[in-house]
């Protein structure tokens, strides 16, 4: 399947991204940046140690360190499985909807002082009926630029995620380590 981000091949979107410095960007360039470099990696759950450096650059170093606990305690999990399935594998957790995105364009930017919160939407059509939901980027500056820092989930669907991506990532963590 071919994916477009705001009905544009990807491969543009990667070249116009690639063009502007980290420092300059705005938070809803550092939104979509994220984005299409999550689809061009082709991470569809918590980033394994080949994808996370590649999204390094637009995450803040609490929220990649939580990611890195995360997967690890994942793996762990998975290794000591008689199945080797990893328990609470819940799919992307970089939108609400765990089968992810295959279109996406932010929205509105609102600023509370250094902080900024990016509303982006989402739609998955790669099954009928098509789903379209928003989700809100929390993003503050580090190391002198923008970084997400959070995503609020928005989706409000039966299956979908809740809460926040910390939050989800803290409990997985916590019933992790509690089944050991």
């Amino acid at each position: 399947m071919k994916r477009r981000a705001m009905g544009v091949p990807v491969c543009l979107l990667l070249a116009l991204a690639a063009c502007g410095k980290l420092e300059d960007a705005t938070p809803a360039d550092v939104a979509m940046q994220l984005y299409v470099t999550l689809e061009v990696s082709g991470v569809q759950t918590v980033p394994d140690d080949r994808a996370r450096p590649g999204l390094q650059p637009y995450l803040s170093d609490s929220l990649y360190a939580l990611l890195i606990a995360a997967r690890r305690a994942r793996d762990a999990a998975a290794a000591s499985a008689p199945s080797g399935a990893a328990p609470n594998a819940e799919g992307d957790p970089f939108s609400s909807l765990p089968e992810g995105r295959n279109r996406y364009a932010a929205k509105t930017t609102l600023r509370r002082g250094d902080t900024a919160l990016v509303l982006m939407d989402f739609t998955y059509d790669a099954q009928k009926p098509a789903v379209s939901w928003s989700d809100t980027l929390v993003i503050t500056r580090q190391r002198g630029r923008h970084v997400v820092d959070d995503i609020r989930y928005g989706a409000g669907f039966e299956f979908a995620h809740q809460g926040t991506l910390r939050g989800m990532r803290r409990g997985m963590l916590r019933g992790m380590l509690q089944s050991r």
